[in-house]
């Protein structure tokens, strides 16, 4: 093992050129929340830059952690107006991690892969999506909007907010969607307060960078959810498979999606009726909810019974709960856009496919109860405001057990408008009662995995490191959530990471399921190891030399508890940071 200071790192890199940054305000009169979006049109005037950094105006607390996900416009669209609400026309540009400086101030995102922009592109539409940050921006007055040098020009800009969508995290294919929100303003302009750093040409120097890569292991949700915006997404994921979740030793569920086997047959089951709403606007029986005829039997949840002769709440919209929950779908007005944040904050406990059915132009939702199983059909329903022959069919069957599974016989994808206001988002989960947390990965339909459920939220090893490793500056790392008796901690940093996305502990033998390691053994420096019975290991590491500089390293923790039985068996591992220390 090395120590770290002893490492010879790349040395100092050329300075950018030309008339970088090009620079909006950081005077600020408006702001929104984490999540929302801002967007802006670039024009390149050079043949090539290429942008290694920006920075942001940010109105979250000093030292707030989060990340800044660049999207541009497709090919064949020119600017964000007319797309801001179009999931469709964009991609992914570039991301990385932020460190709030205060309201006012430069809060820096360097990227680990800088991207190049050209002239050829001609002018393209840019979103800037704040994760776990809220921007600040100024109100456009017409005369502040534009801003220009020799290389680029920008033109300024909307803004959206957070909504269903907002930071939600790459899986499986599965991107953030935060384009299904609403302007505001009603759409006036908005300035995106900040600097975009380039140099001319295809290539740029890399500045100081920790980008988490991967979630740690040990820990677990009660919850599991599935979200996508369209028909079509959720149609090409889930139709002809059945989820299935398994009552567990530890009071919850185990989630598999598996290949759909036949219905029950539904033809003989009676139509559910007399809807009620309280949610003003709405149409009684397109946004409403039911109870069920009692209960024949005990019926077994992970949070509880739902006792013989009480009932299930049946919500039009795909979602089944022991209890009313009008009260918190009255928050959307009308309860047509699925989120995560009610979803997961629900006052009973539920299970839903959650979208925009009417039931009230064509279809049913058919009901049936024989003493050991319930049998709830979303029957040929189309999507509120659809073609009442582009129907889905849906089979929810609950054995009085415990178990449930959910089978998609038919979605149709066919879309009936552009945005998260035209009954397009599905939201596929379940959630106990109350508040509860949203889990880092969606249930990945692709691999047909297991995911094991826990009773109550349990966060996973988490490492996480302040400020960012400018030359000169002490990173502070700190190790959280630890749920040991008793843990021990190492701390390994290497130059490589030979495993990415990283290699399961499981395959050394040791380990709790789904934890993976992210840095190099035969390499490693460290181990820096620490005994603490709290909640968090801490380590500061002074970075002084300066023969660190261009240094690209991995860093990542181990935890184990010293009261358990087999201290190898109880290993986990955090997220690992990657990070490269420079002067900026």
């Amino acid at each position: 093992m090395k120590p770290l200071a002893s490492l010879i790192g790349l040395g100092l890199v050329a300075s950018l050129t030309a008339q970088s940054p090009l620079t909006t305000t950081f005077v600020a009169n408006n702001a929104a929340g984490p999540g929302a979006v801002t967007f802006v049109n670039l024009t390149v005037s050079v043949p090539a830059i290429t942008v290694n950094r920006i920075d942001l105006n940010c109105n979250s607390a000093a030292g707030t952690q989060g990340r800044l996900r660049v999207w541009q416009t497709v090919t064949g669209i020119p600017q964000f107006s007319g797309s801001e609400q179009n999931f469709a026309n964009w991609q992914v540009l570039a991301e990385g991690s932020v460190i709030s400086a205060g309201l006012g101030l430069p809060t820096t995102c360097c990227f680990s892969t800088p991207f190049t922009l050209t002239s050829a592109m001609g002018t393209r539409g840019y979103a800037f999506e704040h994760i776990g940050i809220a921007p600040a921006y100024t109100n456009g007055t017409g005369t502040n909007q534009n801003y220009s040098n020799a290389e680029l020009s920008l033109a300024a800009g909307v803004a959206a907010s957070n909504g269903s969508y907002a930071d939600q995290v790459i899986l499986g294919g599965n991107v953030s969607l935060p384009f299904a929100v609403a302007l505001l303003g009603g759409g006036n302009p908005r300035v995106f307060n900040g600097s975009i750093h380039y140099a001319v040409g295809s290539s740029a120097p890399i500045c100081s960078f920790s980008d988490k890569v991967g979630n740690g292991c040990g820990g677990g949700y009660a919850s599991w959810f599935n979200i996508n915006a369209t028909s079509a997404q959720t149609s090409a994921k889930f139709q002809g498979k059945t989820v299935v979740m398994a009552l567990n030793a530890d009071g919850a569920y185990d989630v598999n999606v598996l290949p759909a086997g036949p219905l029950v047959p539904f033809a003989g089951h009676a139509p559910l009726t007399g809807w009620t709403t309280t949610i003003t606007g709405a149409v009684a029986t397109d946004d409403g909810e039911v109870l069920t005829p009692g209960l024949l039997g005990n019926l077994i949840h992970p949070t509880g019974v739902v006792t013989a002769g009480s009932s299930l709440v049946v919500h039009n919209n795909g979602i089944i709960s022991t209890g009313s929950n009008l009260a918190a779908l009255a928050a959307l007005g009308a309860d047509w856009a699925p989120t995560t944040t009610i979803g997961f904050s629900f006052p009973n406990t539920t299970w839903y496919t959650w979208h925009d059915f009417d039931v009230t132009t064509a279809g049913a939702i058919r009901y049936n109860d024989d003493g050991t199983q319930i049998v709830i059909t979303f029957d040929a329903v189309p999507h509120s405001g659809g073609v009442v022959t582009n129907t889905s069919t849906v089979q929810y069957v609950f054995d009085y057990v415990g178990n449930v599974s959910i089978t998609f016989q038919t979605i149709n994808p066919v879309p009936v408008g552009t945005n998260a206001y035209s009954g397009n988002p599905w939201l596929i989960g379940y959630s106990p009662a109350g508040t509860n947390t949203r889990p880092e990965y969606q249930i990945d339909t692709a691999l047909l995995s297991s995911q094991h459920g826990i009773a109550i939220d349990s966060p996973h090893v988490a490492l996480t490191s302040n400020p960012r490793p400018t030359f000169g500056s002490t990173i502070n790392y700190d190790v959280n959530n630890l749920n040991a008796g008793f843990p021990l901690g190492f701390l390994y940093f290497s130059v490589a990471n030979p495993f990415a996305p990283g290699l399961p502990l499981s395959f050394i033998g040791i380990g709790k399921p789904g934890c993976l390691l992210n840095f190099d053994l035969a390499n490693g420096i460290g181990p820096f190891n620490i005994v603490a019975p709290g909640t968090v290991l801490s380590l500061n590491t002074a970075v002084v030399t300066p023969s660190m500089l261009g240094l690209d390293f991995w860093g990542q923790a181990l935890v184990t508890d010293l009261l358990a039985a087999d201290i190898f068996a109880a290993m986990t591992t955090s997220n690992a940071l990657h990070q490269r220390i420079e002067n900026t």
